[in-house]
């Protein structure tokens, strides 16, 4: 019977030592299964509670320390900040100005917003290299185009800082922001250092590896030649990368605590939203960058009403001597030259056919063209440079001492216009041509105070005595026989040298007329204007008495 009892006690003193260990790793896994942490972690964790709870007594439990399976705590939510749809969708190719350095800047304007960017990337015949990007006027984002989200982050920034930011790029990396306030972000692979406008550092933001590896790629790859068959396709892919980096750095400052982070990362997802628009674009960059310039005597043509801009290649040697000459028909158009940040000439918006001759210089290898097309839809121009021997060539009469286009800025710029009626159409054999060959029939009838009974030929020179017999004042004629007009310049002797008088008969309302236009940027000039009418007076009396006489005379032609 005391072996049954002792038994039975040592049973008992088993349950209560064994059982309280079952119990707890029971009510351990029971929870962890509940809450569906990480078993291991979970067990060790709550074992240990368990342990404390149901055994008070033993003061020397030795706790598991470890962060796995505990709650996280609350994270900030991603950003990501797209301004793609509320950035302008109108962006234009307008100018393209070359510098010596071997950079070009590229700019498009909006219409509808007058916001502009420009882009600083290199000239052709290089790999490419994105050097900077302006943006003006960019603050009009249309918020109706934004997600819920990426309102409350731009109701954070501050967009007016948007209104003119530029962003810096070093081997196609981003390198540097500077914001319209002063403030600016300066970049490393591995940071963004943000500053205050007079240096002082404001905070550091660190970025993953991922970027860094991904900016590596952009600027390691073998760089391609912007003449290659598929450069537009490589551009545009590695433009695509670039704006996704920026875009992701964008998103990391953008989520900072500190105003002017958050308002340079806005400025780098407009940048980001910039690039990716440019590349779906119809005028996009990676179309303009790997375009191919211009060559000398290649013949430019548009029938449309529209803005071009194209790169005419300068070539190497000696003679940096080219000429423009350019067609703007009846409906007026504007051309304009561009090189080392300047407009090295302008012209229009005006009709008919000009020409000029500039030397270019010594360091300059190409020039930025650009034609702005009137708005009506029935405009014609065409364009064409010639460059060294075949320049002067293409000078009216191969002449060099004459010019064609004057500086309408110029304090001794004139113009006048003298217009006379020659006959009427009722009398029997008045008409244009007719008018036209008794014009150049006679040197007279061309230029003032000449007696000489010559017949006018193309591109001949006349000695006229401008002010006297003291000096020789020489012109030269171009004959236009198809549009009915002569064309007289100055060359270096004449006295009121630069110049040019263009005589053009037409007819009006039933009448001939002969019609008078001077212009220059020689001596005297008002003097010129005021003694215009009466000057080309008599010469169109003389030219008029003559007509009049013929056809009294019922001489209806003239021999060719």
């Amino acid at each position: 019977m005391s072996k049954i009892k002792f038994l039975i006690i040592a049973f008992v003193s088993f349950l209560v030592v064994v059982g309280q260990i079952i119990l707890n790793k029971t009510f351990s896994i029971f929870l962890c299964g509940l809450l569906s942490f990480n078993s291991v972690g979970c067990y060790a964790n709550f074992n240990n509670s368990a342990q404390a709870t149901l055994s008070p007594t033993n003061t020397e439990i030795t706790r598991v320390s470890t962060t796995i399976g505990q709650i996280p705590r609350a994270r900030k939510p991603n950003i990501n900040l797209d301004l793609q749809q509320a950035l302008p969708q109108d962006f234009l190719i307008t100018t393209q100005m070359p510098f010596s350095s071997g950079k070009r800047e590229i700019s498009l304007i909006s219409p509808s917003t007058k916001a502009q960017q420009i882009y600083t990337i290199n000239l052709p015949n290089a790999s490419f290299q994105l050097y900077g990007i302006k943006f003006q006027n960019l603050a009009a984002i249309d918020e109706s185009k934004l997600t819920e989200k990426n309102r409350i982050v731009l109701d954070r920034a501050k967009p007016e800082n948007l209104n003119n930011f530029q962003v810096e790029f070093q081997n196609n990396k981003l390198s540097k922001v500077v914001l319209t306030d002063g403030n600016q972000g300066e970049f490393t692979d591995t940071q963004a250092i943000i500053k205050s406008p007079d240096g002082q550092i404001i905070e550091t933001i660190d970025f993953p590896q991922a970027n860094l590896t991904k900016e590596t790629l952009i600027a390691t790859t073998q760089p391609m030649l912007l003449t290659s068959s598929n450069c537009n396709q490589n551009v545009s892919s590695k433009l695509g990368n670039i704006a996704d980096i920026v875009g992701g750095k964008g998103n990391k400052l953008s989520s900072s605590e500190t105003q002017i982070t958050r308002n340079i990362g806005l400025a780098l997802a407009a940048t980001s939203a910039g690039l990716k628009n440019n590349i779906n674009s119809r005028q996009s960059l990676s179309i303009a960058s790997c375009e191919r310039a211009v060559q000398c005597n290649e013949k430019r043509v548009s029938g449309a009403s529209e803005i071009r801009s194209d790169l005419f290649e300068i070539p190497r040697g000696a003679n940096r001597k080219v000429s423009l000459e350019y067609e703007f028909f009846d409906i007026p158009d504007t051309i304009e030259l561009y090189l080392d940040g300047k407009t090295i000439y302008s012209d229009g918006p005006k009709s008919e056919r000009h020409q000029e001759t500039f030397t270019l210089p010594n360091n300059a290898e190409y020039v930025g063209v650009k034609l702005i097309g009137n708005q009506n839809p029935k405009t014609r121009w065409w364009y064409v440079i010639s460059c060294s021997e075949s320049a002067i060539a293409n000078v009216p009469c191969g002449d060099d001492e004459i010019q064609v286009s004057y500086d309408e800025k110029s304090e001794n710029y004139h113009f006048y216009p003298v217009k006379n009626e020659v006959c009427s159409l009722k009398t029997k054999g008045c008409n244009v041509d007719f008018v036209f060959r008794v014009m150049i029939s006679n040197k007279q009838f061309i230029a003032p105070d000449h007696e000489s009974q010559e017949k006018v030929e193309h591109c001949q020179t006349t000695d006229l005595d401008i002010l006297g017999p003291w000096d020789i004042d020489t012109i030269r004629t171009t004959i236009n026989q198809d549009k009915y007009y002569i064309t007289n310049y100055t060359r270096k002797n004449h006295v009121l040298h630069p110049g040019k008088i263009a005589r053009r008969i037409f007819e009006e309302n039933g009448k001939i007329y002969v019609l008078t236009l001077g212009e220059g940027t020689g001596k005297h000039p008002t003097l010129n204007e005021w003694l215009s009418g009466y000057v080309w007076g008599k010469v169109d009396k003389k030219l008029i008495e003559k007509v009049n006489d013929m056809l009294s005379r019922k001489i209806y032609s003239l021999p060719e």
